[in-house]
């Protein structure tokens, strides 16, 4: 599978081999002649990209942005609160509107598009291009003729997720039972303005600054965080929020955080003991510590990095195999990772021995460790909280023990554990 040029490293380059093979296989002359066109419309955009950036710096406007240019955050809030009219256009090639440069495209990107010299042809029975019901103004490309293969009549115009334009109902509007569908944008009325808001949040301002949330800058500094952290170390964040050492120890003053990895531990040991782990039958069980714990936690998270199918992951420890890795490897030995799985445990059953009916029982006491850990320890380092949260369910297959915690989701992919 050839592998996009952005993602090569720079240090990489092509080989002779490769460009004879190129020279073979292409038209020389007309590739100098594409490579000429590509410069002079590299040479456009940049060109137009310098009187931007100029006309932004005589006009003084400071854009508050925050330093980190194209971040996540930023392409996001500039997708909410974008309230300005399209003007700038791909050309009728591509028929479809854009912001020029896109944010976080790689030099030279350019929008997909039909082929050079691609023209619609309608073929017979399907309505010629002024005759197609468009509002939307799709390129013919991807909005494209589907004929039935039985009858070999003409079905419609679709795109290439199989959807089609709502045709006008007899009072000229789109609609489908109380929906309506605006193909060339909606704009609110009176009434729309003073129901449809959120505090400051409406029509174009989706997420004012009100609404936004931030992290606690005093507390990240305290613990630590840096402008080579920020960057270069992912596990200071990830223990920020599930803590290796126990926060009462960790000599910052005022870390109210909640323990997660010593906690565990204790959990896990309790449980293996009073399982009979150590007796002398089976595997030797070696008291499991908080460091350990992480190299263990580790292992199927640099899986789901990988490929993220649990069937592979015996396959990491296995040298012969290609998807050996050996960092998975050397942080610890397949037979010790499965046996710290089989006890592993986040809450003590000595202790929790409250059954349902009992007044207090928690259902959830068995799996609850690790959600409690990371809202309390999110709240922690959060200055503001985001007013607005967006919320999913996932399901995935299990076949474990799961106790009043367990449900089925009818009509889903995987209903229930297989």
């Amino acid at each position: 599978m050839a592998v996009p040029a952005f993602l090569l490293p720079d240090n990489l380059g092509t080989s002779d081999e490769e460009e004879k093979n190129e020279d073979r296989h292409g038209d020389t002359a007309a590739g100098d002649a594409a490579k000429e066109d590509a410069a002079k419309e590299d040479g456009g955009l940049k060109d137009a990209e310098k009187e931007e950036e100029t006309t932004e710096e005589d006009d003084g406007v400071d854009d508050n942005n925050s330093g980190d240019d194209c971040s996540e955050a930023e392409i996001h809030d500039a997708a909410v609160e974008f309230g300005g009219d399209m003007d700038n256009t791909i050309d009728d090639l591509y028929g479809v509107d854009f912001i020029p440069p896109l944010p976080g495209a790689p030099d030279g990107w350019k929008p997909p598009g039909p082929p050079n010299g691609w023209e619609y042809n309608p073929g017979k029975g399907v309505p010629t291009e002024d005759e197609i019901d468009n509002p939307g103004k799709w390129n013919l490309y991807s909005f494209a003729p589907k004929i039935d293969r039985s009858t070999k009549m003409y079905k419609g115009h679709f795109t290439p997720a199989n959807a089609m334009v709502v045709p006008k109902d007899e009072n000229g509007e789109r609609k489908v039972g109380n929906w309506k569908f605006y193909y060339t944008g909606w704009q609110p009325d009176e009434f729309d303005n003073k129901t449809f808001v959120r505090g400051e949040a409406r029509y174009k301002n989706l997420k004012p600054e009100s609404r936004k949330g931030c992290l606690d800058v005093d507390i990240l500094r305290k613990h630590g965080l840096t402008k080579d952290r920020m960057t270069n170390d992912a596990l200071f964040f990830y223990q920020l929020l599930f803590p290796i050492v126990d926060p009462k120890n960790s000599g910052v003053d005022g870390d109210v955080r909640m323990p997660y990895f010593t906690t565990a531990a204790v959990y896990t040991n309790v449980y293996a003991a009073t399982s009979g782990a150590g007796a002398g039958m089976g595997h030797s069980w070696e008291t499991v510590s908080a460091p350990e714990l992480v190299r263990w936690t580790a292992c199927p998270i640099r899986n789901g990095a990988m490929d993220g199918r649990p069937s592979t992951l015996p396959s990491r420890w296995m040298k012969g195999d290609a998807r050996f890795d050996p960092f998975i490897y050397d942080a610890m030995s397949y037979t010790r990772w499965k046996l710290i799985k089989r006890f592993f445990k986040m809450n003590n059953n000595l202790t929790d021995v409250k059954k349902k009916g009992d007044d207090g029982y928690d259902p959830c006491r068995k799996y609850d460790l690790i959600y409690k850990v990371l809202v309390h320890n999110m709240n922690y380092v959060s200055k503001r909280a985001d007013l607005d949260v967006t919320v999913d369910e996932s399901t995935w297959g299990f076949g474990g023990y799961s106790g009043d915690c367990g449900q089925r989701l009818l009509n889903k992919p995987v209903s229930r554990g297989e």
